[in-house]
């Protein structure tokens, strides 16, 4: 499996540009599994999420698109650097802004999933609302266990990893 993170704001466009070049490529139809990260914390999120799934939709490939979704880590980065240009901020500046999108991205995908498109969903998060309300979407959606992938990071969320395990 290939899995691309993009981390900065100011090079996201260029490397999903590449990403999806590379993978529209007919040598890998049949592989590698390949995925992106998705930074629910970017306000241009949703409409980055609505160019995967359109891709994905659009290029037969043996495995689905999987898209990992997070809330993102570089706030301040982003926040200094555009402040530093005189720029408006790409990241939200609220935190329940950005839970608030990476809910609705979440319902989007499995909502998109359920209707068909070749993607697998991968939520990554340690936040106990967040990843119940993932859980929740994917049953509404008629979606089974296997049909969400639930990450939890490292040293964050141990107590709730040990108990999503143990399920």
């Amino acid at each position: 499996h290939l899995h691309i993170d993009m981390e900065s704001f100011d090079s996201r466009e260029a490397v999903t540009d590449l990403v999806l070049s590379v993978l529209s490529e007919a040598e890998f139809a049949d592989g590698p599994s390949a995925g992106v990260v998705l930074q629910a914390y970017l306000r241009e999120s949703p409409a980055q999420l609505e160019r995967l799934l359109g891709w994905a939709g659009e290029l037969p490939r043996a495995s689905p698109l999987t898209v990992r979704l997070v809330k993102g880590a570089y706030w301040d980065h982003e926040v200094v650097e555009a402040l530093q240009h005189g720029w408006t901020p790409p990241v939200f500046e609220v935190k329940a802004d950005s839970d608030r999108n990476f809910e609705a991205l979440t319902r989007r995908l499995l909502e998109a999933r359920a209707a068909g498109a070749p993607v697998r969903i991968a939520v990554a998060s340690h936040n106990l609302r967040s990843v119940a309300h993932a859980i929740a979407v994917n049953e509404l959606c008629g979606g089974g266990p296997a049909d969400l992938e639930l990450q939890v990071l490292r040293g964050l969320g141990d107590d709730l990893q040990s108990a999503l395990a143990a399920t």
